[in-house]
């Protein structure tokens, strides 16, 4: 199906233990692997994904049956869910119910039948993990078996016996217990398990069953194997379906020096694979049949059987060929040939992906080339987005560099990054070689970079809240690879803290044809920096601080980009509000206020879906649930112009957007993923239009609850206004005309929004100056389907709560230990700062609320009931 903004490939995976698998059954070439809340189906032989797509947290675990055919996938956390997959297809054929709290690890039975659940236990209102068996394939919507696990140690691992399909195996940490399934859940903890007293030092890992035996074992933390055997003299046929026996301890056996993370069973072998780097394989009795030491890829967190198409390597003799997931998002083919070969760099396999080793910190477009650059804590990785394959990795020493954030500049010659330190480094944009000395500001995180559009000026914002400055040089450099006999040298020309608290966003412009920088920040101001009163012996200038907000919070800015109407240069800020407004950058006029996207929380990025100078009406934008979306100019409040996603199941800590309004970005931080999301325009303008025309979107905006009552006494109301003004005949029966602005804010009230003084200094600049670039003329008066659309755009979201209040009154430092609020204090507060009370308006207030005004204190608990 065809959405506006439709997932079109993910680059990197997750570090999900036991989530890499091997999909290759003799007549194709794949794999899956999770990356994010989206598992992937790739095809390596022909570089092609196919994205499944419905889980809302990250995947937390994947296991596939033993014929290949049906995959089943879990995640951990709020609506989470089962799936089980058509393996060839990739389509959903049952969504299974969920334990609370989701899944920590799965298990399917060797007949495909049975799926085994542990889990997650996450939420504070779930005490007691759970073990539940589910028969995917029966209709009803019950698990065939649930059990409550006693131990307040959490289970991490559940396998079945491939010899006996009604017993389990779980360890976790300190505990490991045999499960029965035959008519009723039964378990047992085997003789040498921690909570019997043996084996005490032991850190449990990961168990399996031996296969045609009645043997099992159990890995540990520092490289131990442990066998349970039946007890002695309870031995029996193993196909015969019997009650748990009695297991315990009979073999402790080193096999290396770290963990081991990885357990699987082939015919009469058995793999092994962990913290050290290296798979092995033995035999039944232990005995070392193959190893692979030299992956170089770091520790094991995956491994699956694999059965390739003639295009690979036939394995020799009966030893199976595997693909293996390291912690450094690394997936390897290794052939069980690949252990008769002579040199080591000939022993590490074939490497199929290739993901980002660390978490990521940002992402940054070449501005002429299909080139994408993730940044994570320990490297960078330069990927061509076109042909999805990576072009160059430069790791970084982390002790010395830890990149926080990255920019190309306009010209595509070179690129920044900006360090945990405060050290600045520039590369080459192609070859990510060194391209001059380190830039350096200060000694604390770099936070903001941005590159002015004609490329000779840099700034940064770092995490003491200050902003740096330098200015580009030619230098002869015959070394530089790119363009020999020319280079760029930066001189420094100081920073400025003209913030208190963390700057949320920086931006180059132009005024009057000269270069402007501004930046915002969450202390409700914004800069304007005098560049061209900036110098070495001067250090940076600025040109004013101008406030921006009274109680919301900015989150995000942007340069307005050029459109076909536009007639002023204009700022874009986002608020904690919801709220989009668009500032005049010379007199520093609020424009316009507009209703932001409602799904995701306050956005927190915006970016451009065009180049700088370039006009679009589309931008990009990133909420702080983790969602991800495109809004449509010009920014009016309706929401039918907005469109959004779950690009990542948290935060996102980077947006990009390609400049043919195409393609954008996001990064998921922590899952170690970027996804590349493909925009349909003509999808955008269709969601706009069925969501109604004129004024359909704002009316269904006016109250939630009863529109029509709603609309009804605003008609009222705009009457009445009318009627006071002696604007229209007393006894027409038209439809309402008009109010002059001097009315607005009263009417405003009247319907419940209570604007500050700013509030209608907005409002009023707003409609005064709405049409004057057509008309050259300013608007004093208001019609109703105009007021409709002010106030939709400009009341709260919702209304006052009370951790708001007390928000507030622990700012003014008015609540006391005692929890009673002096009169005296309060009254000072409401007269003397802010915008202030009239003793007349103070006292009417107070009676309208129902207080005593001649009482000495108030509850704080009443005080914020009232209010809210």
């Amino acid at each position: 199906m065809d959405r506006a903004l439709s997932l079109e490939w993910t680059f990197g995976l997750s570090r999900v233990a036991n989530s890499v698998i091997s999909l290759s059954d003799g007549s194709r070439n794949a794999l899956f692997y999770a990356a994010a809340q989206t598992g992937i189906f790739y095809d390596y032989s022909v570089r092609l994904q196919r994205l499944l797509q419905g889980h809302c947290n990250a995947i937390s675990c994947a296991v596939l049956t033993q014929d290949k055919k049906w995959l089943v996938t879990a995640d951990a956390g709020i609506d989470s869910l089962v799936i089980v997959w058509d393996s060839t297809t990739g389509n959903p054929v049952r969504v299974i119910a969920s334990p609370q709290g989701g899944v920590l690890t799965v298990d399917v039975s060797p007949d495909a039948t049975l799926v085994a659940l542990l889990s997650e236990v996450i939420l504070p209102e779930i005490a007691r993990q759970e073990l539940v068996i589910w028969d995917w394939q029966n209709p009803q919507n019950m698990p065939a078996f649930t059990a409550n696990i006693a131990s307040p140690h959490k289970q991490t691992c559940v396998r079945f016996n491939d010899s006996n399909l009604d017993e389990l195996v779980t360890n976790g940490a300190s505990t490991v217990y045999f499960w029965s399934c035959q008519e009723a859940m039964s378990c047992h903890a085997p003789l040498g398990s921690r909570d019997n007293g043996r084996n005490a030092n032991y850190t449990y890992t990961v168990s399996s069953f031996l296969p045609h035996t009645a043997q099992a074992i159990t890995a540990t933390l520092d490289g131990y194997l442990i066998l349970w055997d039946v007890a002695f003299g309870d031995k029996e046929d193993i196909n015969v379906k019997r009650k748990v026996n009695e297991r315990t301890a009979t073999k402790v056996i080193r096999l290396c020096e770290g963990a081991i993370n990885c357990l699987a069973t082939y015919d009469m072998y058995i793999i092994a694979a962990g913290n050290d780097g290296a798979v092995r394989i033995y035999d039944l009795l232990f005995r070392l049949e193959a190893w692979f030491e030299d992956l170089d890829a770091g520790p094991v967190t995956s491994i699956s059987l694999s059965r390739p198409s003639s295009s690979l390597k036939a394995p020799q003799g009966k030893l199976p060929n595997l693909v293996v997931g390291t912690e450094s998002s690394t997936i390897i083919y290794l052939s069980a040939n690949t252990f008769q070969a002579v040199q080591p760099e000939d022993r590490r396999g074939l490497v199929l992906v290739q993901g980002m080793a660390d978490e990521v910190r940002s992402v940054s477009l070449h501005p002429t080339q299909p080139l994408l650059l993730i940044a994570c804590s320990g490297g960078l990785y330069l990927w061509d987005y076109i042909l999805k394959t990576l072009r160059s990795v430069r790791l970084l020493n982390s002790s010395k560099l830890q990149p926080h954030c990255i920019s190309f500049d306009h010209i595509g010659r070179s690129l920044v990054v900006g360090s945990t330190t405060g050290v600045l480094k520039m590369l080459d944009s192609t070859s990510l070689a060194d391209a001059g000395a380190l830039l350096k500001s200060g000694d604390t995180k770099i936070m903001l970079l941005e590159f002015s559009l004609d490329s000779q000026w840099l700034a940064a914002a770092d995490a003491s809240f200050s902003v740096a400055l330098w200015r580009r040089a030619e230098v002869t450099d015959d070394t530089h690879e790119s363009s020999p006999g020319l280079a760029y040298d930066w001189t420094y020309i100081g920073h400025y803290n003209a913030h208190s608290r963390p700057v949320r966003g920086l931006q180059f412009g132009y005024r009057d044809g000269n270069v402007a920088l501004f930046s915002v920040s969450e202390d409700r101001t914004l800069v304007e920096y005098s560049l061209l009163a900036s110098t070495v012996a001067t250090g940076v200038s600025i040109s004013g601080v101008f406030n921006l907000e009274e109680a919301a919070v900015p989150t995000a800015c942007l340069w307005h980009p050029a459109t076909t109407e536009d007639f002023e240069d204009r700022m874009i800020t986002a608020n904690s509000e919801l709220k989009l407004r668009q500032w005049n950058v010379d007199n520093k006029l609020c424009r316009r206020t507009s209703l932001g996207p409602m799904f995701g929380g306050a956005l927190v990025r915006l970016a451009s879906l065009a180049a700088a100078d370039a006009r679009t009406d589309l931008l990009a934008y990133a909420a702080k649930s983790g969602v991800a979306g495109i809004l449509k100019l010009p920014l009016d409040g309706n929401p039918n112009k907005s469109v959004g996603v779950v690009a990542h199941p948290e935060a996102l800590c980077a947006l990009a957007a390609t400049t043919s309004s195409s393609q954008i970005f996001t990064a998921g931080g922590c899952d170690q993923t970027v996804s590349l999301w493909c925009v349909q325009k003509n999808l955008v303008d269709a969601f706009e239009v069925t969501g109604g025309s004129q004024m359909e979107p704002y009316l269904a905006l006016l109250s939630l609850d009863n529109e029509n009552e709603t609309y009804e006494k605003l008609v009222d109301y705009f009457y009445y206004l009318q009627l006071r003004n002696e604007d229209t005949d007393r006894t027409s029966s038209s439809r309402p005309g008009t109010i002059p602005l001097s009315d607005v804010a009263r009417l405003m009230r009247a319907v419940g929004y209570f604007p500050s003084d700013q509030d209608i200094v907005n409002l009023v600049s707003e409609v005064k100056y709405s049409t004057f670039s057509h008309s050259g003329k300013i608007t004093e008066r208001v019609d109703l389907l105009a007021f409709i659309k002010l106030l939709v755009n400009h009341r709260p979201i919702s209304g006052i709560k009370v951790d708001q209040i007390r928000r507030a009154l622990d700012f003014i430092r008015l609540v006391p230990s005692d929890g009673l609020i002096s009169w005296r204090e309060l009254r000072n507060v409401l007269e003397t700062r802010g915008e202030v009370f009239s003793t007349l308006e103070l006292s009417a207030s107070l009676h309208a609320l129902g207080w005593d005004s001649s009482a000495r204190t108030v509850a704080v608990r009443e005080f914020e009931t009232r209010l809210s």
